[in-house]
């Protein structure tokens, strides 16, 4: 019996399938950050973080919430020194303010990169007393980045007056 050989014969091979289960796998991976992950659940959450106030009790205690779709990512909004703290200047198209803030776009300090198109619900503060939108930084690891959820965005529509 011959043994086949030339392109069919490279498209069987384990490398190559392996490689190419490989691809589909990434590919998933990708897809299921941009859709938004699980509903309501904390984005980028650590269980190791040292918060003073957690999601959803220190929510009322944010200086600015929002409902937001990122857009981009970038540089951080870094502190008066100008170091950057190790956190992602994350870009947002604004569908709804919740408190703190007005306009279509904002860019937020996150600890980690979101995907593109990821729609999140995130709620911080202001850096050094400033202004609400002052360099803003929002804490993930105490749940204050959340997946869009419905029934959430109620939640948190009512936690402001």
């Amino acid at each position: 019996m011959r043994q086949a050989s030339g392109p069919s014969a490279l498209g069987r091979s384990p490398l190559v399938i392996g490689a190419m289960v490989l691809a589909v796998l990434a590919v998933v991976v990708i897809v299921s950050d941009r859709t938004g992950g699980e509903a309501g659940a904390a984005y980028g959450a650590d269980n190791g973080a040292d918060c003073v106030a957690v999601h959803p009790d220190g929510l009322r205690e944010a200086d600015w919430a929002f409902d937001g779709v990122v857009t981009g990512t970038g540089p951080s909004v870094s502190d008066r020194a100008g170091a950057v703290l190790g956190y992602t200047g994350v870009t947002f198209e604004v569908r709804e303010w919740f408190a703190g803030g007005s306009g279509a776009e904002v860019t937020v300090d996150l600890s980690s990169r979101p995907s593109i198109g990821t729609r999140l619900l995130v709620a911080g503060a202001a850096r050094w007393g400033g202004q609400p939108l002052d360099a803003p930084v929002s804490w993930q690891g105490c749940g204050f980045v959340r997946y869009f959820d419905p029934d959430l965005a109620d939640a948190w529509r009512t936690t402001f007056p």
